[in-house]
């Protein structure tokens, strides 16, 4: 805006010199006596301009600092700083998206309210910038489902081929049960960027309406994309494992192990499948091991209870049936099998109380036990 005004100001003065130069012929005396007030005032327009863009280039320079300064400290995880410098920068610079954008991040990260409030400012001053409306669908997705909704919708209106708000929409969906709308808004997202993860979220949706050709396919298409994705092997180890194939499940478990040595979850799972196969020794190490890497991961206190139940070790078998419910209050499976074999030891009080609380926690199967032992 100021460099515009000196602009016109200086045409201005230059069009009144050359019309000056041009009528000296006609009155000179009466030119001079104008001319020394019109140069006065022209001179002191000119200065007040140069002052005025000078301060403008110093409020948005100190702006600019203070934001560099709230950006070192962002990085540096000092959020109560960084806060202080975005908040100087806003106030030299109202109009900084950045800087909101930025100020927001830290007030979310210190689980502030009011960080959706700066997102949207940012989103106001900058509407081609996206980012924030990112960062208010995440906040929304912990608080308002139909909001977040709304919201990966916006960015999809705004930009039709932004495949990761198709993604972030799929996911939303699939929490949320709804696995028909889930696997169309993956399909979405993979019709604009193949993804490895899109297409393993697609076969896990595959997976739960019983579509194990499609689901095999995805994640072998995910295992193309990217080939060093631990968690993907061992998803498809369990759909082998769900289809009875357990060579293939074994191997994949394996292999996602390879992938990443410190994958609990697959050590757990290859430990499970284990008991199911009866291989207590290899099941035991493989439990030990998901323990020692994750000691408050509860299914693998479960499963190892498993194992001292079927080596009838039954003291000790609810010893971890008892860390397992500690861990996780709402383990319905560790209710019914603490319950089985308290059954064993004759606690049949103790039985009854576990198998009406794994009932509670919807274990249906608990039934046959309350109905013929609880009467």
């Amino acid at each position: 805006m100021f460099l515009k005004r000196f602009f016109i100001i200086f045409v201005y003065v230059f069009v009144i010199n050359l019309a000056f130069s041009q009528s000296q012929k006609i009155d000179s005396l009466s030119i001079n006596i104008s001319d020394d007030s019109l140069q006065n005032d022209i001179q002191k327009i000119f200065i007040d301009s140069i002052n005025a863009l000078n301060f403008e280039n110093d409020r948005l320079n100190k702006s600019k600092q203070n934001y560099n300064l709230g950006l070192k400290y962002f990085e540096e995880n000092n959020l109560d700083k960084s806060l202080e410098y975005f908040d100087i920068s806003i106030f030299y610079d109202s109009t900084f998206a950045k800087a909101y954008f930025f100020r927001a991040k830290c007030l979310e990260n210190l689980n502030d309210s009011l960080a959706l409030i700066s997102y949207f400012k940012a989103f106001k001053l900058d509407s081609l910038d996206i980012a924030p409306l990112y960062r208010i669908a995440k906040i929304y997705e912990k608080e308002s489902f139909e909001e977040a909704i709304n919201t990966y919708n916006l960015i999809i209106n705004l930009r039709n081929k932004e495949h990761k708000a198709f993604y972030k929409l799929a996911s939303l969906y699939y929490v949320n049960d709804s696995i028909n709308l889930a696997i169309e808004y993956y399909s979405k997202s993979i019709s604009i960027k193949k993804k490895a993860r899109a297409f393993n979220d697609r076969a896990g949706c595959y997976r739960l309406i019983g579509k194990n050709n499609l689901a095999f396919n995805d994640y072998k298409l995910a295992i193309s994309i990217d080939p060093n994705i631990a968690f993907i092997y061992n998803n498809l180890a369990s759909l082998y494992r769900k289809i009875g194939d357990y060579e293939n499940a074994l191997e994949n478990y394996s292999i996602a192990l390879k992938k990443d040595k410190n994958y609990f979850l697959a050590y757990n799972n290859r430990g499970s499948l284990n008991i199911e196969l009866g291989n207590y020794s290899g099941a035991l190490k493989d439990i030990n091991k998901c323990i020692s890497i994750n000691s408050s991961y509860a299914p693998a206190y479960h499963n190892k209870g498993i194992i001292f139940y079927y080596q009838k070790n039954f003291l000790e078998a609810i010893l971890l049936f008892d860390k397992a419910i500690l861990l996780n209050p709402n383990y319905g499976k560790a209710f019914l099998n603490r319950g089985i074999v308290k059954q064993i030891i004759r606690d049949e009080l103790g039985a009854c109380e576990d198998w009406m609380k794994s009932r509670e926690l919807g274990i249906n199967i608990s039934n046959t036990y309350l109905v013929y032992d609880c009467n």
